[in-house]
C-alpha cells in the first residue's frame, strides 16, 4: 500500500498543474502551495480538552506534503502526514482541483482520501474587498462527506475564513502585519486558538 502511494504521489506530480494555498481553516482546498515554497503554521488551545496542532507544508513537482503535530495536555503527542495532489490549474472560467490523503498512516485522527475544487470570485473585488475564494470537497474516512468553506481577504489586510469541516462548523479572523506572516483567532468545533503562519521560500 505504501508503495502504491509513492508511486502515485510522483506519477500524478509530474502531470498536474500548480494552485495557490492549502487549507481553509482544516479543511483542504483545491490548491497547493507551488513549487519551492514552505508554510509554517500552528493553532494553540485556551482550554487543555484540545490539543495544540503545528503544521508543516511544502510544495514539491505541484504537490503538497504535510507534517502535522497534534500536542494533547496529558503529555500525549501524535504526528501524522499527507498530500496533496494539484490535478487541475484554476482558470477564469473553472476551478482548481486536487486529490489528497490525510494522516497516511492512521496514527492521528484518522486517515482521509479526498477531492476538493477551489475558485476565486472576480466580480467579489470592489470597494475594501481584495479577494473572496470558495472551496468545496468530497471526502472519505475521517472526512465525513461534503465539506466546503470561504476565504475573504480585505484590502487592510484582515482576513475572515468560515468551513465546514463535514462534522463542524470553524471560524478564524486573520491579521496580517508583513508579508508572509499572519496571526489569527480560531473558533474549532466551539473551542477558542490563537493561531500563527509563516509561508516563505520561492
Amino acid at each position: 500500500m505504501t508503495r502504491f502511494l509513492l508511486s502515485a504521489i510522483l506519477l500524478v506530480s509530474f502531470l498536474c498543474q500548480k494552485g495557490f494555498s492549502d487549507r481553509v481553516i482544516l479543511s483542504p482546498t483545491g490548491d497547493v502551495l507551488e513549487s519551492g515554497q514552505f508554510k509554517l503554521e500552528g493553532v494553540y488551545r485556551f482550554s487543555d480538552e484540545r490539543p495544540n496542532i503545528l503544521w508543516l507544508q511544502a510544495g514539491i513537482w505541484r504537490t503538497e506534503l504535510q507534517i502535522s503535530r497534534y500536542d494533547f495536555g496529558n503529555g500525549r503527542r501524535e504526528v501524522t502526514y499527507g498530500a496533496e495532489l494539484a490535478v487541475l490549474p484554476e482558470t477564469y472560467l473553472t476551478p482548481s482541483f486536487g486529490i489528497g490523503v490525510l494522516d497516511v498512516s492512521d496514527e492521528g485522527p484518522g486517515r482521509a482520501g479526498y477531492i476538493a475544487a477551489s475558485k476565486a470570485i472576480p466580480s467579489a473585488r470592489f470597494l475594501w474587498i481584495e479577494d473572496l475564494r470558495l472551496h468545496a470537497g468530497l471526502g472519505a474516512g475521517s472526512i465525513k462527506g461534503v465539506f466546503a468553506g470561504a476565504d475573504l481577504k480585505l484590502k487592510n489586510d484582515i482576513g475572515f475564513s468560515a468551513e465546514y469541516d463535514s462534522k463542524h462548523i470553524n471560524y478564524s479572523i486573520k491579521w496580517m502585519p508583513l508579508r508572509g506572516l499572519s496571526v489569527s483567532f480560531c473558533s474549532l468545533d466551539g473551542e477558542a486558538y490563537f493561531g500563527a503562519s509563516y509561508n516563505f521560500g520561492k
